[in-house]
């Protein structure tokens, strides 16, 4: 299993503003900058839903070498990010005041990215004074503009040193609808007996992100079996490494739209793990929608 660390990895603490070439410009691009849309093929799922009503979804095709970190690496590289549900998930560049620092979120509109108050707020740096969000980036591709935005919610009762995963949730507000074309994510407030069920099913839930371990801005999920919740927090061994934080943790329905029910936070030699989408997390990102709860 590769482990995550919270807080851990996702700030380059001696990084410039990062050099993006892509086709038709020239040097670095000023914040928004712009990446063309890249397409491709999603497969076909063959799995079934068991009785919890999610199940593992369909199994992007496989890209690259794998690396060993602790033991098997098992993440795969998404090859195509333009097609739901990979072109909602965004690589997040905060600017920590001179300094960068890098993670995921995953959209829930047009205009809101859910993703770790840790990604907003590490350990050992003020909160970001702003943070590019960029959806469906695949390397030097995605299928929307960028845009910078100073506008998110952290719980007022957030400490970066405490590592406390029940308040590790964030909330990036946007303008108008410039990631319309992206998709969203569909959230879902599983109870402990839907948890027990897919614990004892075994089902497979998928977590992705953007790893610092692997070339910047490549987008890589993993899949594994739940071990274990709490009130706050699920627990799993799918491979992570820092920069996943904030990235979505999910199954799919009977219809294969993905539902995200978790919040990918931290992680250790034992297990990597997610804030669920209910109480207080829920609460905050229904008030951004602009609804009363998550279903």
């Amino acid at each position: 299993m590769a482990a995550d660390t919270a807080g851990k990895g996702n700030v380059d603490a001696g990084s410039v503003a990062e050099a993006i070439a892509y086709p038709g410009y020239a040097g670095t691009p000023k914040r928004p900058g712009f990446l063309k849309r890249w397409f491709g093929t999603r497969r076909d799922s063959t799995e079934t839903p068991g009785a919890s009503g999610l199940h593992a979804g369909p199994e992007p095709a496989a890209s690259g070498n794998l690396e060993a970190t602790f033991g098997a690496d098992e993440r795969r590289q998404v090859p195509d990010s333009s097609q739901l549900p990979w072109s909602a998930i965004c690589h997040l560049d905060v600017d920590l005041g001179g300094k960068h620092g890098y993670g995921t979120g995953f959209l829930v509109a047009p205009n809101i990215v859910v993703t770790a108050a840790h990604v907003l707020h590490p350990k050992g740096f003020k909160r970001g004074r702003s943070v590019l969000v960029m959806p469906g980036r695949n390397s030097t591709t995605a299928p929307a503009l960028f845009q910078d935005t100073t506008n998110f919610y952290l719980s007022p009762s957030w400490r970066p040193e405490a590592d406390d995963p029940g308040l590790d949730f964030a909330v990036i507000m946007l303008e108008g609808n410039a990631f319309s074309s992206c998709g969203t994510i569909k959230l879902q407030t599983l109870t402990d007996a839907d948890l027990a069920r897919l614990k004892k099913e075994k089902t497979l839930v998928t977590v992705a992100g953007y790893p610092s371990d692997k070339p910047r801005g490549t987008l890589w999920r993993s899949r594994g079996p739940l071990l274990e919740f709490g009130e706050t927090a699920i627990y799993y061994k799918n491979d992570t490494k820092p920069g996943q934080s904030g990235g979505p943790v999910f199954g799919y329905t009977i219809d294969d739209t993905p539902v995200v029910f978790a919040i990918h936070v931290q992680g250790d030699q034992d297990s990597n793990v997610a804030r669920r989408i209910h109480g207080l997390a829920a609460t905050a990102i229904a008030a951004r929608l602009g609804t009363t709860s998550i279903a």
